[in-house]
């Protein structure tokens, strides 16, 4: 799936070099730095409008995550004790899912959230990218937040990386 996004507060066309992106605050994990040059940071708060996220790919099937948080609000059967990044259900209705009509895609423990930049010269600001690993069945999950001048009405979209052999990687 994958996330139309906004806010760097500050971006470099030329590109450069950035570590691992954290929140600032703990208690306030919607705004994330990323260090490096320049430093960029990211607020996720406009995201936090309703109690989860959700997109749906080209198979039907439904995602649901939380922007700055593990996912509390919707629950998988499968997923029962661990942090949740993502679920993905094929039937049922938000906010329960039994076990065998939903995923678990990532577990949020394993976040490592990263700058991609835009092509060199390109004036594209970057991007910040968090992938999640340890979802059912070896499932990983990466979400990506795309920085845009203004902030426009967020977007999403899904899709299962048609890259990996076992079909157990997912965009959000």
């Amino acid at each position: 799936m994958r996330l139309l996004l906004v806010v760097a507060l500050a971006w470099s066309a030329a590109g450069g070099k950035h570590g691992k992106c954290l929140p600032l605050d703990p208690k306030k994990p919607c705004l994330v730095e990323c260090p490096g040059t320049p430093i960029l940071r990211f607020n996720l708060k406009p995201l936090q409008s309703s109690p989860w996220l959700t997109a749906t790919d080209g198979s039907g099937h439904n995602y649901y995550f939380d922007a700055c948080t593990e996912l509390t609000e919707v629950t998988c059967g499968s997923a029962t004790g661990k942090t949740v990044a993502a679920i993905q259900s094929w039937q049922g209705k938000p906010p329960h899912f039994e076990s065998g009509s939903c995923a678990m895609l990532g577990c949020y423990a394993t976040q490592n959230c990263t700058v991609e930049d835009g092509p060199l010269g390109s004036g594209v600001p970057p991007s910040m990218v968090c992938k999640y690993t340890g979802g059912d069945e070896g499932r990983s999950v990466t979400t990506r937040f795309e920085c845009a001048p203004h902030l426009p009405t967020p977007t999403f979209s899904a899709s299962q990386d048609s890259s990996q052999s076992d079909g157990t990687s997912y965009t959000i």
